[in-house]
């Protein structure tokens, strides 16, 4: 079993077991326009019921992705298009957990069960596995394991370099 389907088998059990969001929150299918930071990031309030809402909403769509069959099944690397909203809201989301989780930020809607060293360890684990998620074009991403992983990390510091450099 790959690291993949263990980090997504772990992040369903997470909110399976736990329950993220109390007495019934369910996602209703309406999206939650999150307010955004300078950067076009949503910024989630953990204590507005909807933003959590639309947190779970977003982790069950990652975690089906990262299960999910692809052309980059075996590959370290994957293009951003695979994934199920923008990278950047993904990222936010599992931010607000993680600090939720670390006790850096309150939520009457979360339990307390989530603050734990496994949560922590898991959605940081998450947060690793959606660095590997690249904003390029597919074609330039190879589907062969060695090629992938090869390609994917030159990708990586290509892009580091340009935002050290717009810095």
């Amino acid at each position: 079993m790959s690291c993949q389907w263990l980090t997504a088998l772990g992040l369903l059990a997470l909110w399976v077991g736990a329950r993220l969001v109390r007495s019934g929150g369910r996602a209703s299918g309406i999206r939650v326009r999150a307010p955004k930071s300078a950067s076009n990031r949503p910024i989630f309030d953990l204590r507005n019921r909807d933003h959590v809402v639309e947190i779970d909403r977003i982790r069950q769509a990652f975690a089906s992705e990262i299960e999910a069959p692809s052309d980059y099944a075996d590959c370290l690397f994957r293009p951003t298009r695979d994934l199920p909203c923008p990278k950047p809201h993904i990222e936010a989301a599992l931010q607000a957990s993680l600090a939720f989780a670390t006790g850096q930020s309150d939520s009457p809607f979360l339990s307390p069960s989530l603050r734990s060293p496994e949560v922590v360890d898991l959605l940081r684990s998450c947060l690793q596995l959606l660095d590997r998620y690249l904003d390029v074009p597919p074609h330039l991403l190879p589907r062969e394991v060695g090629k992938n992983a090869d390609v994917g990390f030159e990708l990586m510091e290509t892009m580091k370099e340009r935002r050290r450099l717009r810095s």
